[in-house]
């Protein structure tokens, strides 16, 4: 069945004007719905996944805040359109079975909170050629303000195959509001 989480918290984070509050989850199974201090946060789908929520607008720092999460299961019985014969369940299988993981849905790993600055880098990708020696990479960068930032990535490469050397490169890139790609050759 759904399960319901309640928490109630006084945050001991700090943070800046260009600085926001996430609000960070290890993994919930299967989905989610989030709510701080009343205010509804999104629903989230993601079973085992990280994931995290800007929470800037919603918490009161130094004062208790209330998290309360629902989770819908991912069981035979559909609960509010989810059941286990329409979405992904890896090991989760109808009949009980050894190894199998039918009853085991929740808030699995920590929750947390962080101040992150309002442009930052959000996913990031190597490509190496064996051949050249050139590594390509692509750095994808969230810019939660409301303009364009100019930016500075520190980049270093080290190989320690017979002895340990490094080049370093500082890369200026220009952050979009929202989420950008940039791909560089080192």
């Amino acid at each position: 069945g759904v399960a319901w989480y309640w928490c109630r918290f006084t945050p001991d984070i700090d943070c800046t004007k260009t600085e926001r509050i996430m609000l960070n989850f290890g993994g919930v199974d299967y989905m989610c719905e989030i709510w701080l201090n009343s205010q509804p946060l999104g629903i989230i789908e993601s079973p085992e996944t990280p994931f995290s929520i800007d929470v800037t607008a919603y918490i009161k720092t130094g004062e208790e805040n209330l998290l309360t999460v629902r989770v819908i299961p991912s069981s035979e019985e559909a609960i509010d359109g989810v059941s286990m014969f329409y979405i992904p369940h890896r090991n989760k299988v109808p009949s009980r079975r050894a190894g199998s993981n039918l009853n085991h849905s929740g808030i699995w790993y920590e929750v947390n909170l962080s101040a992150i600055p309002e442009v930052y880098i959000e996913d990031k990708f190597y490509e190496t050629n064996i051949d050249t020696g050139e590594v390509k990479l692509t750095v994808k960068v969230k810019n939660l303000s409301t303009g364009a930032v100019l930016s500075t990535l520190p980049a270093r490469i080290s190989d320690c195959t017979e002895k340990c050397t490094s080049a370093e490169e500082r890369i200026t890139l220009t952050a979009a509001p929202g989420s950008s790609e940039h791909t560089f050759s080192l």
